[in-house]
């Protein structure tokens, strides 16, 4: 066995990590990424859903969207703080769809959650996507804009 073919060895079995050994390890794994890699096709392994698949990612999305604008029409939207508050319930609507709600209970959560909030109202493109979609859920709901 060649101690320096890293498809061959085993992570770093016995293997004294000097800097010419890093340097031949990344060389060989470069080279058989090349090697490897052909860009000139299409993927293969590019999946897609299939109707059930997609039937069943579909309602995660509209769970999410039914609490969302439940939350957002009983909301003062003459508020000052409209705006910042139901992006702030947006976010900590997706997080609880993704990591569920023991994940709202960590410690770190709140500073995680405004600093997601602060990044979308300070972000222009993404602070203008949200009103646009609290609009639209206020013109769906029959309310006006």
């Amino acid at each position: 066995m060649d101690p320096i073919d890293p498809m061959k060895a085993m992570p770093l079995q016995g293997l004294p990590l000097t800097d010419e050994v890093a340097l031949t390890l990344k060389s060989k794994i470069k080279q058989a990424k090349m090697e490897t890699t052909d860009t000139s096709g299409e993927a293969e392994d590019v999946s897609t859903l299939s109707p059930e698949g997609a039937r069943l990612a579909k309602p995660q999305f509209e769970a999410f969207l039914e609490v969302a604008k439940e939350h957002v029409l009983n909301m003062d939207r003459d508020s000052e703080t409209f705006l910042p508050d139901a992006t702030q319930r947006m976010v900590s609507f997706a997080f609880e769809r993704k990591f569920g709600e023991k994940f709202l209970n960590d410690p770190g959560y709140r500073q995680i959650e405004q600093k997601v909030t602060n990044f979308i109202l300070n972000d222009p493109e993404s602070r203008t996507m949200v009103e646009n979609m609290l609009d639209l859920i206020h013109l769906e709901s029959g309310q006006s804009a």
